[in-house]
């Protein structure tokens, strides 16, 4: 937020030290956070699992051979 509200790159001088002890990032719900996250996950690997695979590459076109 830092580079985002000042010119320049982000300077930690500017950075209040007590961030780092916070658990989770502003505007995130406690409450909500860990089933939140866990069906983040589900999808996540869900995509990997299902997601079409072929057995090989195809053969390269014409046009694409020197």
């Amino acid at each position: 937020m830092d580079a985002l509200n000042h010119d320049g790159p982000a300077d930690p001088a500017r950075i209040d030290r007590a961030v780092c002890g916070q658990a989770l990032a502003p505007f995130v719900n406690p409450v909500t956070f860990p089933a939140a996250y866990a069906k983040a996950w589900g999808e996540i690997w869900t995509q990997i699992a299902t997601y079409p695979r072929v057995k090989e590459e195809p053969p390269l076109k014409a046009y694409a051979r020197g």
